[in-house]
C-alpha cells in the first residue's frame, strides 16, 4: 500500500497543473516516504529550479530550503542557489547571510566567489558584484587557476556592460555542477509534464531546459543517468 501511495503521489507531482500543485504533491510525498523511496530533497531541488525558470522566486526559496534541509545530491550548490533565490526574491540580507555562512566553510574559493558575484549582479547590485569578482580574480591568480581567472574577468566585463542577465542563474548553476565535479543530474528526474513545450520567459533556452527536453522529462520513474553532455574540469 505504501508503494502504491508513493507511486500515486509521484504521478500527481509529474502531472501537476501548476508549480504550487507540484509543491503540495511533494509535501504529501515527504510525509509518507521511507528509505528506498525517491530522494525527496532532489525533487525539491528540481522544483526550485523550475520555479526560478518561471520567475516564481518565493516558491523557489521554499523548495530550495527544503532541498537543503532534507539533503540533495549537491548540497553545496543547493546552499549557493538558496542564497541566490533569496536575493532574487528581494530578501538581499537573508541571501547574503546564506552565502556568508557557506563562506566560513569553503573559504575564498574562486567558484564560490563567482557565484556570489553573479547572484549579486542578478539581484541588481553591480558594485557588490564587481567586488566579489575582484576577490575571485585575486584568489584565482594566487591559485594559478587560469579558467577561473578568465571567467572572473569575463563576468566583470559582462556586469559592467549589461543591465540584465536573463540566463545567468541557470547557466551558472550548470557551470557549478561541472566545476564541483558532479556526476550528472539525478537520473530519477520526473519533472512535471505541464512544463513540457511551455515557452520560457527567458530570452533563450537554459542548459537545464535544453537537456530536459532532449531526455523526455515526463518518463516514468526511474530514468537512467546520462552524463555524456557534461564536462569536468
Amino acid at each position: 500500500m505504501g508503494n502504491e501511495l508513493v507511486g500515486s503521489l509521484l504521478d500527481t507531482y509529474r502531472h501537476a497543473p501548476t508549480l504550487e500543485a507540484a509543491e503540495q504533491a511533494l509535501e504529501a510525498l515527504e510525509s509518507c516516504a521511507h528509505d528506498g523511496d525517491p530522494p525527496i530533497g532532489d525533487l525539491y531541488d528540481e522544483l526550485a529550479e523550475l520555479a526560478a525558470q518561471e520567475e516564481n522566486f518565493g516558491l523557489a526559496v521554499r523548495a530550495q530550503r527544503k532541498a537543503v534541509e532534507l539533503g540533495c545530491d549537491m548540497p553545496r550548490l543547493g546552499r549557493e542557489m538558496l542564497g541566490w533565490y533569496l536575493m532574487k526574491d528581494g530578501r538581499r540580507a537573508a541571501g547574503e547571510a546564506e552565502f556568508d555562512a557557506l563562506r566560513t566553510e569553503v573559504g575564498d574559493d574562486p567558484g564560490f566567489l563567482l557565484m556570489l558575484g553573479n547572484a549579486r549582479a542578478d539581484a541588481g547590485d553591480e558594485s557588490a558584484a564587481l567586488a566579489a569578482f575582484d576577490e575571485a580574480l585575486t584568489t584565482a591568480k594566487q591559485l594559478g587557476d587560469s579558467e577561473a581567472i578568465k571567467t572572473a574577468r569575463a563576468d566583470s566585463r559582462t556586469t559592467r556592460t549589461t543591465d540584465s542577465h536573463p540566463d545567468r542563474s541557470m547557466t551558472l548553476r550548470e557551470g557549478r555542477k561541472s566545476a564541483l565535479q558532479w556526476p550528472g543530474s539525478p537520473g530519477r528526474s520526473i519533472k512535471p509534464c505541464w512544463l513540457s513545450g511551455r515557452s520560457s520567459r527567458r530570452t533563450s533556452p537554459t542548459p537545464t531546459a535544453t537537456a530536459a527536453a532532449s531526455n523526455n522529462t515526463c518518463a516514468s520513474w526511474p530514468r537512467p543517468r546520462d552524463t555524456s553532455h557534461r564536462s569536468h574540469r
